[in-house]
């Protein structure tokens, strides 16, 4: 019978893939947001200068 223990650290290689995937995504999907943010005010503070 396999050990509680030994189960875990055999998950353990696909708990560190999850969680690293998920900072990854994580930060791109920020930046991605950040991005059309900044293009919205830019558009935003250019229609402004324009009256």
């Amino acid at each position: 019978m396999i050990d509680f223990f030994e189960f875990l650290f055999m998950l353990y290689p696909l708990v560190l893939l999850i969680v690293i995937g998920s900072v990854v995504w994580f930060a791109i999907r920020f930046i991605q947001i950040q991005r059309t943010r900044n293009e919205i005010l830019t558009e935003i503070a250019r229609k402004l200068e324009k009256d």
